[in-house]
């Protein structure tokens, strides 16, 4: 495998724009006798290539004779085209396959900002180049001793990998990126909390409607009992623990029945837009809706889908009933997208009908969340116990976790 070089992406200011006074710039607990922090940098750190950005008017003459760099030559950011110009430079340079230093010490203006937003840039699209120190001196906060203290910020850069992280899983279930930050904190002891995320990704991801009550409490009860531990010695996590808790709420609210949770959870899909999996989600709601009315305590897909294929599509006992409730046409329209989506097709060939989809399936959710809590469907539809008298489950729940944790 090959070493990355080391590159160092430093400042140089105009006259009058920063004091450029001998200090020791203290490194790692090193001092480091010179009058620009880049030398003291470049003595303590040796990169392999340095590059120096500053305007025309930057003090380039000040700059030792012997010193090795590339020039970088910037507009002055006085206004929204400059500073657009400073961010293409920036993203410009050559930095793949390296480990970067930046040193903002002697930016000025809005420049330090800029540097930030090239730094996220360089994250998110080179995933070669790493950040290994972004490093500021502090020149007007030096002792008596003419020591200027200098701060190393690449730890807050991972704030913005936080952030993302969370966001991938609070608003599409999508948590790998967020185990693998945990995963990788000091200390350790963490793992459970991120198994539990990897768990919660697998079962929204694949619908496991029936596994997710378990294991959000789980997930829950693995914050509650870090609570102290991440105060203490985790703010990157502490920062997002309100929103995992926020995302856990809403995917598992307190219900009396499945099928409110189930429904509940079709509207965090459609909220997010997951709407393939929204349609799946509104499509078992129905059928969980009936099997509770009824009282068939029903786990097995085979069953289910006997609900699906007789009593919802009005070919059993009761036929009328389903249609007086309303519910015949509500569950046609939704079988009929959901097919549609199962089989990789749209209902029509037009781009349009994309658009048009997503707007009938948010359509047939909010339809379904109306009938649903109207009292009158339920005691409409409560008419079918007569011909489905309440039956022993063939699995429970129970049986279904214990079958998945031995795939």
């Amino acid at each position: 495998m090959t070493q990355q070089k080391k590159i160092l992406v430093a400042m140089i200011g105009a006259p009058g724009k920063g004091s450029y006074d001998s200090t020791h710039y203290m490194i790692e607990g090193h001092p480091i006798e010179t009058t620009f922090s880049f030398l003291a940098i470049t003595s303590h750190y040796k990169p392999d290539e340095i590059y120096l950005v500053g305007t025309k008017n930057s003090i380039w003459n000040k700059i030792p004779d012997d010193f090795t760099y590339t020039r970088v030559l910037i507009e002055n950011g006085i206004n929204e085209k400059e500073h657009w110009s400073i961010f293409k430079v920036l993203t410009s340079l050559a930095l793949d396959n390296s480990q970067v230093i930046f040193d903002l010490t002697h930016g000025f203006r809005s420049l330090p900002f800029i540097c930030l937003l090239s730094i996220i840039y360089y994250r998110a699209i080179h995933p070669t180049v790493v950040f290994k120190n972004i490093v500021y001196g502090m020149h007007d906060a030096r002792n008596d001793q003419n020591q200027t203290p200098t701060v190393d910020l690449v730890d807050f850069i991972k704030i913005i990998d936080w952030l993302y992280a969370a966001k991938l899983f609070t608003d599409f279930g999508l948590g790998s990126v967020l185990s693998r930050q945990i995963k990788s904190l000091d200390p350790k002891g963490l793992d459970n909390l991120a198994s539990s995320i990897d768990r919660l990704t697998i079962m929204l991801q694949m619908i496991y409607l029936d596994l997710l009550p378990g294991e959000t409490k789980n997930f829950e009860k693995q914050l509650q009992k870090l609570t102290d531990f991440i105060d203490d010695h985790i703010l990157p996590l502490k920062l997002i623990e309100s929103h995992l808790q926020k995302m856990l709420k809403t995917i598992n609210q307190p219900c009396s029945a499945d099928w409110e949770r189930q429904l509940s959870i079709a509207e965090w899909y459609y909220h997010n837009r997951q709407y393939a999996h929204t349609i799946i989600t509104l499509r078992e709601t129905i059928i969980t809706y009936i099997d509770e009315i009824l009282h068939q305590r029903i786990a097995s897909y085979e069953d289910r889908d006997t609900i699906g294929k007789t009593i919802l599509k009005g070919k059993g006992p009761g036929k009328g009933i389903i249609r007086q409730s309303g519910l015949l046409h509500l569950w046609n329209e939704i079988v009929r997208i959901r097919n549609y989506v199962g089989h990789a097709q749209s209902t029509d060939e037009s781009m349009d009908a994309s658009v048009t989809d997503i707007q009938t399936i948010g359509d047939l959710l909010n339809r379904s969340k109306n009938l649903l809590n109207d009292k009158n469907t339920r005691e409409t539809l409560a008419k079918l116990q007569k011909d489905f008298p309440p039956q022993p489950p063939k699995y429970t729940v129970d049986d279904l976790v214990k079958k998945h944790n031995t795939r």
